[in-house]
């Protein structure tokens, strides 16, 4: 941009010190949006931003009443009848319509896990706020209701945060590369001290902390050396450190104090494969009861906060990875999971965290989009709020108490994640490489499918700010945007034998169905319309057949269509996620679920369910024309860190292809491998960042 055309001031012009903001990221937080956002915005509509006389490209600085001019003036620009952009593959929900048009102009899940079984399950708390619920568009004018500032922003990522109950003080997990563990800081300021316990190399991975409502006690997690990598060991131990008191082996990662600070819920299940549940448990003595009761074909209840008065208990449930609706239990008249349970949202993302405001009228939750306000009341009929805008991943958000003589605060963490997609290939010659995909993003690039002949790949992206399919050569390079649902869940692609279509999985209303498109984003189909969850497509090998994931029975079985539409066919008999026609369209390969590892197979005309192969996991496998490729991501099974493995259908054996020079926690969901063979690709979350933010004070 010409020098021009940009605007510098010195400090002594500022009007007002809490009109300004004096960097990218508070710029890009007032915004709600990302950095790159902003600073593309300058470059190209000319947002106002500002420099000091001489001062290097990053110093930077804006006045609050200018952005809010801007933004006023982009929305009437906007809003006045601009030039409409023509969509190439949508779908509008409704039966009457089957092939796409216009639409009115979204992030998967952890869209997805760090691993495998627990490791898995920390991921699902990651996907977009859906439409049906009223959204608010990516490109709204509207600012953010609140002005969040950092209270913890140093050099390696804060998480997890939790708010005293006076609101003084924040603890929080810092993954600092020295001394890494539970730190506490001043709200007001200060310096940032270690939470002082009598064995700081154990619980130096301590994570999930939770302050009592009495103040005494804080609970965290931890998963301890050479444990069950599913299990993590749940502690309290005084603000004033000492030896943390063990309370028992949980499965899950959601905690939630009790009023009075007398009892502690958590999310576990009995056993891997059941859904999990939230249950209570004395701190005095150690008895527990389950509180819910989730269906045993969703994923669970994860996420909980106990209402001021301790009558109501809110929580998230997952019906699948990456869908989650919040839910409040009436504990009163809990008496079954039919009565006393109400649904306040539908079709959420993965929520992030949650918590009752002070005064019991609403929750606060964070998700993939933001942090966001409903009324905690089932029958008003109000949508989510964002609070700081649409767009900034928010998590563990908490509030402080109200008392006299200190404000009620609220703080959460603010977190970017940078996930890629890798490649491994290797030439006929036998050298091998490991690249990552040029012309990706800072945002996430996921669940790679591979075209037929190599050339091409489909993957999901975020970029645009929304999950959507793309296209790029086989390298990365030339990437072309082909859907257009503006999420908030468009995912798995897989594309046709003859490499001229795509199925993929799209959350449109309130549940995921399956969508079929050509090639170049034409002629979008929509093939299930059903109230069940629909997901993981896959191709027959002679086209005529996708198959996909449905718990319309009940339970997760694989069923299958016609790619023209008609009616479903049930494959399985038993529980399955995932699968894949053979390569000579006799048998079908499928997996149980995200946590049951292992392969079957059963004669696509129908039969028994035989096992094949173990150490398998849902979306970390895919079928060659010889054989199947999967990556081993547990230390268990692959103590030298990931590896990508071979099962040959002719020999029945099993071969290392390659060992991963990746961190093993950070390996995602999303693989594909080439019908060849010669070529892999897999996602790994290549960096990421958080910050403890704070709203001083809360103003409801």
């Amino acid at each position: 941009m010409d020098d021009t055309r940009r605007l510098s001031q010195t400090p002594s012009d500022d009007p007002a010190s809490d009109e300004r903001l004096d960097s990218w990221k508070q710029i890009a937080l007032y915004m709600g949006r990302g950095v790159t956002t902003v600073q593309r915005w300058e470059q190209e509509e000319q947002l106002p931003i500002r420099r000091l006389p001489h001062a290097k490209k990053g110093s930077v600085f804006a006045f609050k009443r200018e952005l809010d001019a801007w933004r006023a003036k982009r929305a009437e620009i906007r809003t006045s009848g601009g030039p409409e952009k023509e969509a190439t593959s949508a779908e509008l929900p409704g039966p009457a319509r089957s092939e796409s048009g216009r639409l009115g102009l979204h992030h998967k899940w952890i869209r997805r896990g760090l691993g495998v079984g627990a490791v898995v399950f920390v991921g699902f708390a990651l996907v977009a706020i859906d439409r049906s619920m009223a959204r608010p568009r990516l490109d709204a004018p509207a600012g953010a209701p609140l002005a969040p500032t950092p209270v913890a922003n140093d050099m390696a990522s804060e998480n997890g945060p939790s708010l005293s109950p006076d609101g003084r003080m924040v603890v929080y997990s810092w993954r600092r590369a020295t001394a890494p563990g539970l730190y506490l800081k001043p709200v007001a300021g200060g310096s940032a001290r270690p939470l002082a316990l009598d064995d700081p190399t154990k619980f130096a991975e301590a994570s999930y902390s939770k302050w009592s409502p009495r103040g005494d006690l804080i609970a965290f997690l931890v998963r301890e050396d050479n444990a069950d990598p599913d299990i993590r060991e749940l502690y309290v131990v005084s603000p004033q450190g000492g030896r943390p008191r063990h309370l028992r082996s949980i499965a899950g990662i959601g905690l939630c104090w009790a009023p009075g600070g007398a009892s502690i819920a958590f999310n576990d299940r009995s056993a891997s494969g059941e859904p999990f549940s939230i249950f209570i448990m004395s701190i005095e003595n150690s008895r527990w009861e389950r509180l819910t009761m989730p269906p045993s074909a969703v994923f669970g209840d994860t996420q909980c906060a106990f209402s001021p008065d301790g009558r109501r208990l809110a929580f998230s449930r997952y019906v699948s990875r990456g869908q989650s609706d919040l839910n409040v239990a009436n504990l009163d008249r809990r008496e079954n999971e039919q009565h006393g349970v109400d649904r306040l949202t539908n079709g959420l993302e993965g929520i992030t965290g949650l918590v009752w405001s002070p005064d019991g009228q609403s929750i606060v939750f964070g998700s993939e989009s933001g942090l966001f306000k409903i009324s905690a009341s089932p029958g008003s009929g109000e949508t989510p709020a964002p609070l700081i805008g649409v767009g900034v991943r928010a998590l563990s958000p908490t509030f402080s108490q109200p008392g006299s003589g200190h404000p009620v605060r609220l703080a959460y963490e603010h977190n970017v994640r940078d996930v890629n997609i890798w490649r491994w290939t290797t030439d006929p010659g036998g050298t091998t490489s490991l690249k990552r995909l040029v012309d990706g993003s800072t945002w996430w690039e996921d669940e790679p499918a591979v075209s037929p002949d190599g050339r091409r790949i489909a993957f999901a992206s975020n970029r645009t700010g929304t999950s959507e399919i793309w296209t790029a050569d086989a390298d990365g390079s030339n990437a072309r945007q082909l859907t257009f649902h503006r999420g908030p869940i468009v995912v798995s692609p897989q594309w046709s034998p003859n490499g001229q279509r795509l199925a993929f999985s799209s959350q449109v209303g309130a549940n995921r169905d399956i969508y079929i498109t050509q090639a170049d984003g034409t002629r979008s189909k929509r093939l299930t319309w059903d109230t069940s969850q629909e997901d993981h497509p896959s191709w027959s090998r002679d086209g005529r057949w996708i198959y996909f994931c449905s718990d319309r029975g009940g339970i997760a079985q694989i069923w299958k269509m016609s790619s023209e539409g008609g009616n479903p066919v049930r494959v399985t008999s038993g529980q399955a996620s995932q699968g894949f026609e053979s390569p000579d369209g006799t048998r079908f390969y499928f997996v149980r679920s995200p946590d049951v590892p292992g392969v079957w197979s059963i004669p696509v005309g129908g039969g028994p369910e035989t096992f094949v192969l173990g150490d398998v996991y849902e979306s970390f496998w895919g079928m060659a024309d010889t054989g199947i490729a999967f990556l081993v991501t547990s230390p268990t099974h692959s103590p030298g860190g990931p590896t990508i493995r071979f099962y040959d259908f002719a020999t029945a054996s099993v071969k290392v292809l390659a060992q991963l020079e990746v961190r093993p926690n950070r390996v995602l969901f999303g693989f594909a491998v080439a019908r060849d063979a010669r070529s892999v690709l897999w996602t790994h979350l290549d960096s990421t960042a958080s910050d403890v933010m704070v709203v001083d004070p809360w103003k409801p």
